[in-house]
C-alpha cells in the first residue's frame, strides 16, 4: 500500500458511539467494551489512572492542535466544504429514510452556498489581504 493512502477502519460498538480511524499500514483493531475499560481504570493505581486520563484527553484534542486554522476567507470557505464532506460521509451510514432525506436537502443547499462563497472569495481575493493557511484541494498531493 502506498504511504500516502489511508485505510479507513470503522468500529460501531454501540448505536450511540462510532469511531473512525485512518491507518497508513494494515492494522488490526480490538474492541474493548467501555464497561471493561471503566472497571480496569477504577482498579488502577491513581497515578496510572491520571496518566491514562491525560493521554485520552490529549488524543481527543489532537486534531485542534494539528488542524490548520483558517486565516483568509478562502480558507474559511474551503474548511466549510470539508466539513460538509464529513456530513456527506455520515450519510453513507444506515440512516432512517426521513433523516437521510432531511440531510440530503440541506446538504444540497449548503453545497450551493459554498460554491457561491468560493466565487465571492475568488472575485474579491485582492480585498482579503490575509494569506491562505489551508491548502486548496488542488494544492494537495494526489
Amino acid at each position: 500500500m502506498p504511504p500516502t493512502s489511508f485505510t479507513p477502519a470503522r468500529s460501531a460498538c454501540t448505536a450511540k458511539h462510532r469511531a473512525t480511524a485512518f491507518t497508513l499500514d494494515e492494522s488490526s483493531l480490538m474492541v474493548v467494551p467501555i464497561s471493561i475499560m471503566l472497571d480496569k481504570l477504577r482498579k488502577a493505581d491513581p497515578f496510572i489512572r491520571a496518566m491514562i486520563n491525560m493521554l485520552m484527553n490529549n488524543l481527543r484534542g489532537v486534531h485542534e492542535f494539528y488542524m490548520p486554522k483558517a486565516r483568509s476567507l478562502a480558507d474559511a470557505v474551503n474548511m466549510m466544504g470539508r466539513q460538509s464532506d464529513i456530513v456527506t460521509r455520515f450519510m453513507q451510514g444506515d440512516l432512517p429514510p426521513a433523516f437521510r432525506k432531511d440531510l440530503e436537502a440541506k446538504l444540497k443547499n449548503l453545497y450551493t452556498v459554498i460554491k457561491d462563497l468560493r466565487k465571492v472569495a475568488a472575485t474579491h481575493r485582492e480585498e482579503d489581504k490575509r494569506d491562505d493557511a489551508v491548502p486548496s484541494e488542488s494544492d494537495l498531493p494526489q
